[in-house]
């Protein structure tokens, strides 16, 4: 489930700042109750219609439901951007994303045959890690949240440095994704705007509550949790 950003006007100003630039108020506020049975039908009709174009076309009580990256931009009221997407598709300098996002001296994990595989969530800088829970929340969903994996690292990277994204072909990509390859029900309370937007009746429960949103007691537990764990893992090698 998504979670709505609440934080006062004079806490966390680099990311509420951030966020108001790239004029994403409505990514961080718009999320309400999602109908889990519509959501769940969704999921299991998803389907791509197109092979050869890709064509994100959905099925849901017998109306046609669109989930490309023009419908969910036109919902977020996003332009289309593709600055992002054009990096990503070259070659990246991984130490460049490296001294943007991590600590001093740390680095990306490294799999036995030498890819690149992952970052730890304690090895990034402040900044970083409450953008990692709001990618994890609002824009590519994941059920660990202990590390991020290479491609999330990446998106990180362009948020912070800036780069223009394309919310609407990323939350697309990401729900075709989920759709095909894993049980998470990603993005459950866009999904029923979208369906009840195409004549999709959504009133009837069940519906999923809001998670705790992303707000100062939040980010601080979200540091304070990792914080402990570090000091214990310092006691204990100590010891």
């Amino acid at each position: 489930m998504e979670r709505m950003v609440k934080l006062k006007p004079n806490e966390y100003l680099e990311f509420q700042e951030e966020i108001k630039r790239r004029k994403w108020e409505k990514l961080v506020f718009y999320m309400a109750p999602a109908n889990i049975s519509v959501v769940r039908e969704f999921y299991c009709n998803a389907q791509v219609l197109s092979n050869e174009f890709l064509e994100y076309t959905n099925y849901v009580r017998g109306v046609t439901i669109r989930f490309n990256a023009d419908t969910i931009n036109d919902f977020f009221g996003h332009p289309r951007y593709y600055e992002y997407l054009d990096w990503i598709s070259r070659n990246k300098n991984y130490e460049l994303v490296e001294q943007t996002v991590c600590k001093p001296g740390k680095k990306f994990q490294y799999t036995s045959r030498g890819k690149t595989s992952h970052i730890l969530r304690e090895d990034l800088i402040p900044m970083a890690k409450i953008w990692v829970a709001f990618i994890h929340a609002n824009l590519a969903m994941c059920c660990h949240t202990y590390d991020l994996l290479e491609s999330k690292t990446l998106l990180l990277y362009a948020i912070m440095d800036k780069k223009v994204i394309n919310v609407g072909a990323l939350i697309a990509e990401e729900i075709r994704s989920y759709a095909q390859h894993t049980s998470i029900l990603g993005h459950p309370s866009l999904i029923t705007y979208l369906c009840h937007r195409a004549g999709v009746d959504v009133t009837k429960t069940p519906f999923e509550k809001l998670k705790m949103p992303i707000n100062k007691v939040y980010i601080d537990t979200f540091y304070y949790k990792e914080h402990c764990t570090k000091i214990a893992r310092t006691t204990t090698s100590s010891s």
